[in-house]
């Protein structure tokens, strides 16, 4: 990702901001934990427990909603919405159950920004042994697959353009529309060949019916493409939030482009 305009100094007080917060957060659970184990013991409920978690909660909520929206700003033309801190209301009352359940959601979020930053300053630039990666799939995908599927083309050239410029989460997304499609076609004709009782009673074919049409389509290549498509459905694909590194996301589009490639000759099981 670019991050030309954001200095790796800025990018370093916003994570030390986070993790001042992450902090705060984790104390007051610590508070409640140590309230709620007073009252098990049957121990009288003391106004020092009370008021520590009146200070350390003071200002938590506006800081949290701060530091939300300036870390929106920051990085909101960097990276995807979805992996952005989410400001997280909490109502004016709140019991103990309530401020707990935010506290736990701000621990996270927290977590998971921190884990955002740490992937953006991990590098501003590729390494010479990525564009080599990346200059042989682009190769493929212009000499191999646009001629003849067009459109899966369109969104590979897409996602590796993402990744040149470090949109890594873009990238896989991209990289997993061409999967999903692909494999759900796959799945359409190993149910097909089986019949529709049995495709119905089972409903999802099992990895060793589909094994033989990836390895049909991509030869030894077969298990890079695996390990995409389960890296994709494990993860990217229902996980909220979940940023990919540099190395998921070449697994993802070389998964993709090897796919769409073995594709294009159409699927059939290998043959014993």
């Amino acid at each position: 990702m670019n991050t030309s305009n954001f200095t790796r100094a800025e990018m370093n007080a916003l994570k030390e901001e986070w993790f001042a917060l992450l902090k705060r957060a984790e104390d007051c659970l610590k508070v409640i934990d140590d309230i709620d184990s007073r009252a098990l013991m049957g121990l009288t409920f003391s106004s020092l427990y009370e008021r520590r978690l009146e200070e350390e909660t003071e200002g938590l909520w506006e800081d949290y909603e701060d530091l939300c929206n300036r870390t929106q700003d920051y990085l909101g033309k960097k990276v995807g919405e979805k992996v952005l801190p989410k400001v997280i209301p909490i109502p004016p009352s709140a019991n103990e159950g309530e401020v707990r359940t935010f506290l736990q959601r701000v621990a996270g979020e927290s977590r998971k920004t921190l884990r955002l930053i740490d992937d953006l300053l991990y590098t501003t630039e590729l390494s010479s042994r990525d564009r080599e990666r990346l200059y042989s799939l682009e190769k493929e995908v212009r000499d191999n697959i646009k001629p003849f599927l067009p459109e899966y083309a369109s969104d590979l050239e897409k996602a590796l353009d993402a990744f040149s410029n470090q949109n890594l989460t873009c990238s896989v997304l991209l990289a997993g529309r061409v999967i999903e499609v692909i494999w759900s076609k796959i799945k359409s004709k190993v149910k097909e060949e089986k019949g529709m009782k049995e495709a119905v009673e089972r409903k999802e074919p099992e990895w060793e019916d589909l094994r033989p049409y990836i390895r049909d389509m991509v030869g030894r290549e077969s298990e890079k493409v695996i390990q995409a498509i389960k890296l994709y459905r494990n993860k990217f694909s229902h996980r909220v939030g979940s940023y990919p590194t540099p190395e998921e996301s070449l697994i993802m589009l070389s998964g993709a482009v090897l796919l769409a490639k073995g594709y294009k000759d159409g699927i059939n099981p290998s043959k014993p």
